[in-house]
């Protein structure tokens, strides 16, 4: 079995005109994020049903490309069989240069050294589930960050954006995720603002 939590980064909820966005599952054998710097929102997979496209244990590059074959592609039916090669310790080992940032370039660490992975999921479904599909924004801390995509200032004016749309959604928390506790093995989220023992245990996790 594997549990992680859907994470979409970064930017605000929105998908604008692209008929796709991208999320990764992180978890305890898979803390690694696209981005150490960059907000995002934590997502509710029962509210995204039908929703995946195809997922990728690397960087898809699912900007240029939808789910093509000969990628390292696996269909929506095979998440768990994704996420279980992803977890392996000789593939987290394996030079990739698959993201944006190739090998001996600082800012690859931004990029968690391209060690996450992505999922492609439905524009469509995705819209059509807003606001319940957000169960939390967040942003990172205590990580790496030479090239920085975001921080706390961003996060807040996304969250409380999100929350002037969408009245409704007002119990969804803005959190910070700690990357080094994460790599450590440790809960990574907090509620923004809080002591660093209040660890926010809520995120629905993915099981397969």
């Amino acid at each position: 079995m594997t549990a992680g939590t859907f994470l979409k980064v970064p930017d605000l909820w929105s998908v604008g005109d692209w008929d796709r966005l991208a999320a990764s599952v992180v978890s305890a054998k898979l803390p690694f994020m696209y981005s150490t710097s960059g907000e995002g929102v934590v997502l509710r997979p029962e509210k995204l049903e039908g929703g995946l496209l195809c997922c990728y244990p690397k960087d898809a590059n699912s900007m240029g490309q939808l789910c093509e074959e000969g990628s390292g592609k696996y269909a929506a039916s095979e998440l768990a069989d994704m996420l279980k090669a992803h977890s392996d310790p000789f593939f987290l080992l394996r030079d990739d240069d698959s993201c944006l940032w190739k090998d001996g370039h600082e800012n690859r660490v931004d990029r968690s050294n391209c060690r996450y992975n992505e999922l492609v999921l439905s524009g469509a479904v995705y819209t059509s589930a807003l606001p319940a599909v957000i169960q939390a924004f967040f942003y990172p801390v205590n990580g790496p960050v030479h090239h920085r995509e975001g921080d706390s200032d961003r996060a807040k004016k996304a969250h409380q954006l999100f929350l002037g749309n969408f009245p409704e959604a007002s119990a969804v928390p803005l959190l910070t995720y700690d990357v080094a506790l994460a790599r450590a093995g440790e809960a990574p989220f907090r509620l923004e603002g809080a002591a660093a023992r209040s660890v926010w245990t809520q995120p629905v996790p993915f099981r397969g």
